[in-house]
């Protein structure tokens, strides 16, 4: 052949190779451990191609076209037939070696190693970008050992099977990377000393068949793994491990390989897993390895790190991927309807694949509606009804299992918590209710960079040992770092970082509050919560008190700082149940009084609902008048945003009768103006009129300026709604007088009242651009001080303000914006009021352009 006909018989042998362009094929060259060094460019493959090289080719380019064989030869004659059509003749010696480590390399391939896979799942949803991670790193040829870890259930055996089935499926590559075989082996119960020697006896028997089994023997003979292990049955697994480590490695020496372990357990010698199976020689210890070793690990626990040259920690599905994964298990598309339970169902099980996979299959069998199946799920995750063969539950049994009876004991605690984020401040107010029953108790300080030698510890890697503690309340301290660090280590507890937590809804407001939190999945919460059951009562007892006197504690020390209550919300809840439980009412009402302004941000309507019902009980039982009302009043707003309005306007007319004493002043203001806009909301004019006058005569006796403007504000309200504008703007005008502000003042862009009132007076004048000025401003402000459901609220009142005065698109976009708002915290009422509004819009819409027509 000469140059041109060279070129074009590469060119169709590269396209049936599947290297669709030179580029492709440039890459492949560059990653090729052979093919690499010899330089090859897209530049050079271009003029190859086209016959534009000299030829019989020579220098540089020679030893191009001869590193390309690597690439384009499978089989030794194939090789030989590529050196003929390129004339490669007349070999040096360096050449020589070179051609002679091709064809002993494809001779090997010709009988490749052992090929043991893995079922492949049917289908793996969510996990585009973990499986394209997972595969460049297998296929990096960059040797080594790698971890994928997660909680059970998430799919790690599933993301692993699809990276080995997808490798395997191209044989160029297949031979290419491991020639001398991929294999697969569950680890699953194979525990300690004992398990490692399994494992090794079992890789031995893959890659040598015929082989003499390695020296376990000993180890029988010795009953190793017993707890009461003696001195000589130690020295005698040992040896029997040193043994099994060094016939292993002399086994795979030189060896191109995959090995997949599947579910590795917590307590396997891991250190020697990796010398047996990785390193080279005895003193390498930090993963490294021979060219073309990889071994890939899956388990719930995660190594020290410098054992492992790649970790990829697995989380949980995405929202939408989850409902994605629930239809192809129920075989079918779901109702916009049905996909919000679906959604819901997804947040109850923590988006686990196991979990909405065993939840699709009662709903696709058993015939279950998705809205009982999320109801269902939120209270008894695993019911036999929805897991009847256990899987779930016994999988979660033999994680916690294989933690020490101690941290059992403390995660079962730490159940308390629920599955908000948390802090080290909740985590060591349980250890200390729990060790140190007799200490007094006090608020922990925050750690951050002043906090000492606790300041950025990672406690992931953390030991409680290596903590020194120069006091009882440290002790305690450094007892919760190391079960926390064990527990993330175990997958049990994630950490979240302060931008996940703040998207939550908890903006961090300092420093201090950019620690790293925590989160119990909701299934592992669940387990726990069994557990939590099971604890000696007395320690239950003790720990439930504790963390009452410590919740209090915290609750004095940081005063009236909300972002501080809202940072340590989910202890606040634990102390305020615990204290309900223990029938400590004067706690339950300081408690719930902190707790109830937050609660429907953070725990939405029904947990709201029932946090406001222990302190009304409380209240009663104290017979305090003033929380009582509050209480009541509360509650009213609780059941007015889950759509109960027969009950709220009962709870509220409730709250009135207790409000009639002076100090009860500000809480009547509260409940008057609560009253008022009902009326407004559900046609009722002349009750809203009535309440919100009373409001503004019982508020002239207060002498609060601010309460006084309020209650005007209401008015107004009420006076527009019924058309009297000019009333309207006076008592707007008056209430932004009162306060002494003027609509260009800087605070307006902090005070939602100032803006609330300025909102108002624009209304009166049916100015809907100058309204939506200040209501842009007020969003924000609201969205960070208030709960969604107010979101919401406000989004649609300026909807329904807008659609009154003609601003019809602007009416569109609020209502869209105020109905999303609500389907996310699932309020029935809300949303339904968005569909009305954006129904009279559509009308008054159609309407308007069929007068224009």
């Amino acid at each position: 052949m000469d140059a041109l006909q060279f070129g074009r018989w590469l060119s169709e042998r590269r396209r049936l190779h599947g290297w669709t362009s030179q580029r492709a094929l440039t890459d492949a060259a560059n990653a090729h451990p052979e093919a690499r060094a010899a330089g090859i460019s897209e530049a050079f493959l271009a003029r190859l191609e086209a016959g534009l090289l000299a030829h019989p080719f020579r220098g540089s380019v020679r030893t191009r076209v001869l590193a390309l064989a690597w690439l384009f030869c499978a089989t030794p004659r194939q090789a030989q037939a590529y050196l003929r059509a390129a004339e490669l003749t007349d070999l040096s010696s360096e050449e020589n070696e070179q051609v002679e480590r091709l064809l002993t390399h494809l001779a090997a391939a010709q009988h490749p190693g052992p090929l043991v896979l893995p079922v492949r799942p049917q289908a793996v949803i969510g996990r585009d970008a973990e499986l394209r991670a997972l595969i460049e790193w297998i296929s990096s040829a960059a040797s080594g050992f790698g971890v994928m870890t997660g909680m059970p259930g998430l799919g790690k055996s599933a993301l692993a099977a699809e990276a080995l089935h997808q490798i395997a499926a191209n044989p160029h590559q297949h031979l290419r990377l491991f020639p001398d075989g991929i294999v697969t082996l569950t680890a699953t119960g194979r525990r300690g000393i004992a398990g490692l020697l399994s494992l090794l006896r079992d890789v031995a028997t893959l890659f040598r068949p015929d082989s003499p089994p390695i020296h376990t023997g000993e180890l029988v003979a010795a009953g190793a793994g017993d707890d009461g292990e003696s001195d000589a049955s130690s020295s005698l697994s040992q040896a029997a491990l040193t043994q099994a480590i060094n016939d292993v490695r002399a086994l795979l020496a030189q060896k191109r390989v995959l090995i997949f372990l599947d579910d590795v357990e917590p307590d396997i010698p891991w250190r020697q897993l990796v010398e047996a199976l990785v390193s080279e020689n005895a003193t390498a210890q930090r993963g490294a390895a021979s060219p073309g070793r990889v071994v890939l690990v899956t388990s719930r626990y995660v190594p020290n790190p410098p054992l492992m040259a790649y970790h990829l920690p697995l989380a949980p599905l995405t929202p939408e991927a989850s409902i994605t994964y629930l239809e192809m298990v129920m075989g079918r598309a779901l109702s916009p309807e049905e996909r919000e339970y679906a959604r819901q169902i997804g947040a109850y099980v923590g988006h686990v694949p196991l979990a909405i996979e065993t939840a699709a299959s009662a709903a696709r069998l058993q015939g279950l509606p998705l809205p009982l199946l999320a109801t269902h799920l939120a209270h008894a995750p695993f019911d036999a009804l929805l897991d009847g063969e256990s899987e779930l539950h016994t999988r979660l049994a033999h994680a916690v299992n294989a933690l020490s009876p101690e941290a059992r004991q403390r995660l079962a605690l730490l159940s308390w918590l629920g599955t908000h984020p948390f802090g080290l401040e909740a985590a060591t107010a349980l250890e200390r209710a729990y060790s140190d029953p007799g200490e007094p108790v006090r608020a922990v300080q925050t750690i951050n960079a002043e906090g000492g030698a606790l300041a950025g510890v990672n406690l992931a890697r953390v030991d409680t040992a290596d903590i020194a503690a120069s006091s009882p309340f440290d002790s305690s301290q450094a007892r919760a770092t190391g079960l926390l660090g064990t527990l993330v280590r175990h997958s049990l507890v994630v950490p979240v970082t302060p931008v996940a937590v703040a998207g939550q809804g908890e903006r961090p407001e300092s420093d201090a509050d950019q620690d790293t939190r925590f989160r119990l999945p909701p299934l592992v919460r669940a387990y726990a919560a069994e557990a939590a059951a099971q604890v000696e009562p007395s320690l239950r007892l003790r720990a439930g008190r504790g963390i009452v006197d410590y919740a209090l504690a915290y609750l004095d020390q940081h005063g009236a700082d909300m972002a501080a209550r809202e940072r340590e919300h989910a202890l606040l809840l634990a102390a305020t149940y615990q204290a309900w439980q223990l029938r400590q009412h004067s706690a339950v009402l300081r408690l719930v009084g902190d707790v109830a302004p937050m609660a429907l941000r953070v725990y939405g309507g029904p947990e709201s609902e029932r946090i406001v019902g222990w302190g009304l009980r409380a209240s009663q039982e104290l017979h305090d008048a003033l929380y009582e009302a509050k209480f009541l009043n509360r509650l009213g707003v609780v059941q007015y945003y889950q759509g109960f309005i027969a009950n709220a306007r009962r709870s509220w007319e409730a709250a009135l009768e207790h409000a009639t004493t002076a100090d009860l002043a500000m809480v009547r203001n509260y409940v008057l103006m609560n009253l008022s806009i009902l009326g407004n909301q559900f046609g009722e004019p002349a009750a809203a009129w009535r309440y919100a006058d009373q409001n503004v005569r019982q508020s002239m006796d207060a002498e609060s300026p601010c309460m006084l403007a309020m209650a005007l504000m209401t008015r107004a309200t009420a006076a527009r709604m019924q058309g009297k504008l000019d009333a309207a703007y006076a008592d707007a005008s008056a209430a932004a007088a009162l306060l002494g502000q003027p609509a260009t003042d800087p605070e307006l862009e902090q005070n939602p009242l100032f803006l609330e009132i300025w909102i108002e007076i624009a209304r009166t004048q049916r100015d809907f651009t100058q309204s939506q000025h200040y209501f842009e401003r007020l969003i924000p402000v609201i969205r960070k001080m208030h709960d969604p459901y107010t979101v919401s609220d406000m989004l649609l009142e300026q909807g329904e303000s807008a659609y009154q005065l003609g601003a019809y698109p602007e009416a569109l976009a609020l209502g869209q914006q105020g109905r999303a708002e609500a389907l996310t915290v699932h309020a029935d009422f809300l949303r339904k009021r968005g569909d009305i509004l954006l129904q009279h819009v559509h009308e008054a819409m159609r309407t308007r352009a069929r007068a224009v027509s």
